[in-house]
């Protein structure tokens, strides 16, 4: 009945967002890797980049819980064939949901803003962003649309000067060596990146990723090794 009702509402929903100038976060990949992280979870971490997310978070804490199984607050305990099946639909059915309403925000022309809800499960930051990218690719926003949810869009809304590249805006910029206008998976193509006027080229970027994983590997409680 839900998906019915929002087949039919969807449309109606967005203009009402684009009319109060509202702007949505997409979160996509993030429900896509539910099923995923419910009954395939060994896959599933050894899919993502674990080595960079902080360990705390992996592990979890008296706060919230953790990625890994036994921990996992995504993961069903019951594998049954009944469980796998509620879990199918419920999963199918969310992510479903989550493409109808995201077509009907972009034929309304409402702002959709990339996001990931970096940090929650599975979510690795920076990584993520990339897989979020693709994912709304493919419910249907050109790369060009693509692009802006994660550049210009969100300076706007925060009323930033950047988000685009004009005299005048800040020049903090990602190099890519392949187009990502022609391929939106070359968004990770990454050759060099421009930030608070230092010039990062792949090297130091190399250096800077392999110092994040040597100080997670330092902290770490519990061994990821089998999922690398």
């Amino acid at each position: 009945p839900y998906l019915n009702y929002l087949k039919e509402n969807a449309d109606e929903i967005a203009m009402r967002l684009k009319k109060n100038n509202i702007s949505v976060n997409s979160t996509l990949w993030f429900i896509e890797s539910g099923y995923n992280q419910d009954l395939d979870l060994g896959n599933f971490l050894k899919s993502i980049e674990l080595e960079y997310a902080n360990p705390g978070l992996v592990e979890g804490s008296r706060h919230a819980k953790g990625w890994l199984p036994g921990n996992n607050p995504f993961e069903r305990p019951n594998k049954d064939a009944e469980a796998i099946r509620k879990s199918k639909l419920y999963w199918s059915s969310y992510a479903e949901a989550l493409h109808i309403m995201i077509k009907a925000l972009i034929r309304n022309h409402v702002n959709i803003i990339a996001g990931t809800d970096a940090s929650g499960n599975g979510m690795v930051p920076g990584f993520s962003l990339h897989d979020e990218l693709v994912s709304m690719y493919n419910t249907g926003m050109s790369n060009a649309q693509v692009l802006k949810s994660a550049t210009l869009i969100p300076a706007q809304l925060m009323q930033k000067n950047t988000g685009k590249i004009e005299i005048g805006y800040d020049a903090d910029l990602v190099l890519l060596s392949k187009n990502p206008l022609e391929n939106i998976k070359n968004t990770t193509s990454i050759n060099a990146v421009i930030a608070n006027g230092k010039f990062l080229d792949r090297n130091i970027l190399d250096k800077i990723l392999q110092a994040i994983k040597e100080a997670n590997a330092n902290s770490r409680k519990v061994s990821i090794d089998e999922y690398l």
